[in-house]
């Protein structure tokens, strides 16, 4: 098991540290999501690697947020609707060096327009959610800002996807950066 004291995945009991151990990542931090997940823990394994659009015809982005290639998207195509999840990306994120952390990304929420289609995306940082959207945002990519003032330390990050009422309600995010609040 994991020996170290300092680790995520401390176990106590471990006589012998057999490599396993996980630790939090340290901000200043970004994940573009050029080849995959990166840091992220999909833990529900809804959320997918995207590298020029979602397949599903109608909905998702066409490329990243910044014309390149890489992102995660929640696919809301059979067996993922309607509401259906929560799909969980999750990271440990060490905010230590940071004096007015925030998590800044750019999401894609494009879909059929119908009110309840698109589902919602939330992020939830300690079990509180501090930031959701809902429903379609159009077809292209939005920034947002999430403050994390009053959070020090070590902290567990979670993006959110819950489907929504049809197949045409992909959700994406991209560009997911841990830094001081602009």
């Amino acid at each position: 098991g994991c020996t170290d004291p300092t680790a995520l995945n401390y176990d106590p009991a471990a006589t012998t540290d057999d490599g396993s151990c996980v630790y939090p990542a340290v901000a200043p931090y970004c994940e573009d999501f050029a080849t995959n997940s990166g840091i992220f823990t999909n833990g529900t394994m809804g959320w997918n690697y995207g590298s020029t659009s979602t397949p599903s015809f109608g909905t998702g982005p066409s490329a990243d947020a910044d014309g390149g290639i890489g992102f995660m998207f929640v696919e809301a195509s059979t067996p993922n609707y309607p509401n259906v999840g929560p799909f969980e990306l999750t990271v440990n994120m060490d905010l230590s060096s940071l004096t007015q952390p925030a998590i800044l990304f750019d999401y894609h929420m494009y879909g059929s327009g119908v009110v309840g289609a698109m589902g919602t995306l939330e992020v939830i940082v300690d079990g509180t959610v501090l930031w959701s959207m809902s429903d379609d945002q159009g077809d292209m990519w939005h920034s947002a800002v999430v403050s994390l003032a009053g959070y020090t330390g070590s902290v567990d990050v979670t993006f959110s996807g819950v489907t929504g009422t049809s197949y045409e309600g992909d959700m994406s995010i991209d560009n997911v950066c841990f830094d001081e609040d602009p």
